[in-house]
């Protein structure tokens, strides 16, 4: 997806709960990561209570400003491995952003 430079991002996940038990909360952390490496937390969202077989939505609102090209929107659950799990493999999702130039002259009309 592309979107332009100093725009803010929606981003909505659901975090399954495929276990057994019910999980008391989970945290959800969004990041930004550059091209160059470069690792910004946009920010955390906590959800309570997921029973089993169930699910919840996480969403967050991050700020692109600064950020040019190409980088990636990092969706982590549990990133502190708070939560006992069999494995933590699914706790973690990437997603490709290309950030476009914001090449519009800016105008004002003053009546």
């Amino acid at each position: 997806d592309t979107v332009m430079e100093g725009q803010s991002i929606n981003i909505s996940t659901d975090i399954y709960n495929i276990g057994y038990t019910s999980a008391d909360s989970a945290l959800v952390r969004f990041s930004v990561v550059t091209d160059q490496g470069k690792y910004k937390t946009g920010g955390d969202v906590i959800l309570f209570e997921i029973q089993p077989n169930n699910s919840k939505t996480a969403d967050a609102v991050l700020n692109i400003s600064g950020y040019e090209s190409n980088i990636k929107i990092l969706v982590e659950v549990d990133p502190d491995n708070y939560i006992n799990e069999l494995s933590d493999l699914n706790n973690s999702a990437l997603i490709d952003l290309f950030i476009r130039e914001d090449n519009e002259i800016p105008s004002i009309d003053v009546t």
